[in-house]
């Protein structure tokens, strides 16, 4: 019982966990955290390195074509937010000379940037939502399995 209790745990853990960073890209593209702390590429990102230790049951449980699309959605939801890394890294590098450097000038970002960095933030809002409920329909479907699918597969 323990490992079905485990992996629903985890997957309400990854439920929320794109709405969060989600946040902190809105909170970046505002100038209100730096973009270090924003950016996070795909093979780093903990729901990806999940997906791949549990490939074995997800498939199992929710079918390779679903976490197939699953995975898709989520690499979409890195490339958008590499982009906004990328407007947000080019800001950084225009801090003009040691100068901005020592003290930190901060580069605001132009009206184009900041129109491109919302639009990308808009489509990360739409894919959140679309990982957020195929996490939400997972945890149902978990709930609904019984005990010992889980145990054979551990």
């Amino acid at each position: 019982m323990g490992n079905k209790d485990a992996f629903i745990n985890e997957l309400k853990e990854f439920n929320v966990h794109h709405d969060h960073r989600l946040r902190v890209m809105e909170n970046a593209v505002k100038g209100l955290l730096p973009e270090e702390e924003a950016c996070v590429k795909l093979f780093d990102c903990p729901i990806h390195k999940w997906m791949a230790e549990r490939k074995p049951l997800l498939n199992k449980l929710y079918g390779s074509e679903n976490i197939r699309v699953l995975e898709a959605r989520h690499a979409e939801w890195h490339e958008q937010s590499d982009k906004i890394c990328g407007i947000l890294s080019s800001k950084n590098e225009n801090k003009g000379g040691l100068l901005g450097k020592v003290f930190g000038k901060k580069q605001e970002m132009n009206e184009g940037e900041l129109d491109k960095a919302m639009s990308y933030v808009a489509d990360l809002k739409e894919l959140t939502n679309t990982i957020d409920s195929t996490f939400g329909r997972m945890i149902k479907r978990a709930n609904a399995i019984q005990n010992d699918m889980f145990e054979k597969n551990e």
